[in-house]
C-alpha cells in the first residue's frame, strides 16, 4: 500500500458489508501502526479489538472478516490458537503449511497412502482371481476419494498431479529409515 487513500478507495469501492466506515477506520489503524506487508507484521485480534473498540460501531471481528474478504487483511494462524496440522505418525505439529518440514512430510504421507492403496488393490485382485473374498468392502481408494471430493479414478491425479502411482516412499534425511509393511 503506497498511500492510505488507496486503501480507503479500495474499501469504499469493494463495499463489503454495512460497516464501510469502520473498515476504513481499521485500515487506517493498520497503516498508522506500520502493519502494511502481510509477511512482515502481524497483530493479534485482541490487540486490534482493544485499540479500536471505542472507535467503531460494529464488532471488530465483523470488520476484520470484511477486510479479509476483500484481501485488505490476511488471517495468520498463531501458535497456541488451537489451529494446527498434526502428523500423527511422526507426532509433529505444524502451525502453518510454510513451516520447515511440512511439505516433505505431506509428500511422504501421500506416497504412503498411494502405496497402501496399490497394495490393497493388488491383494484384492489376487484374492478375486483365486476365488476368495467375494464380499464387497469399502476400499482405501474410495475413502480417500470421498475425503478430498474426487472420483476414485481421479484420486492419484488429484493428489500428485500425475496419473501414475509413485513407486516407493522417499528416503528420510539423516538416520531415520522408512519401513513399509
Amino acid at each position: 500500500m503506497n498511500d492510505p487513500d488507496d486503501i480507503e478507495d479500495l474499501v469504499r469501492e469493494e463495499d463489503a458489508g454495512d460497516c464501510i466506515k469502520d473498515q476504513v477506520t481499521m485500515a487506517y489503524w493498520f497503516y498508522n501502526n506500520d502493519v502494511t506487508e502481510p509477511d512482515d507484521r502481524e497483530k493479534r485480534t485482541s490487540e486490534i479489538m482493544d485499540a479500536l473498540e471505542d472507535q467503531m460501531r460494529h464488532e471488530p471481528e465483523t470488520v476484520i472478516g470484511n477486510l479479509v474478504g476483500i484481501d485488505v487483511l490476511k488471517r495468520v494462524p498463531t501458535r497456541g490458537s488451537g489451529t494446527y496440522i498434526r502428523n500423527h505418525r511422526t507426532e509433529d505439529n505444524f502451525y502453518t503449511p510454510n513451516e520447515d518440514g511440512y511439505l516433505a512430510q505431506l509428500k511422504e504421507e501421500i506416497v504412503r497412502l498411494l502405496m497402501d492403496i496399490r497394495e490393497e488393490e493388488r491383494t484384492s485382485n489376487d484374492d478375486n482371481e483365486s476365488g476368495g473374498n467375494d464380499r464387497k468392502s469399502i476400499t482405501l481408494r474410495a475413502v480417500a476419494s470421498d475425503a478430498i471430493n474426487v472420483t476414485p479414478d481421479n484420486l492419484v491425479y488429484a493428489l500428485t498431479g500425475t496419473i501414475e502411482f509413485i513407486s516407493e516412499v522417499p528416503e528420510l534425511e539423516g538416520d531415520k529409515k522408512n519401513r513399509v509393511g
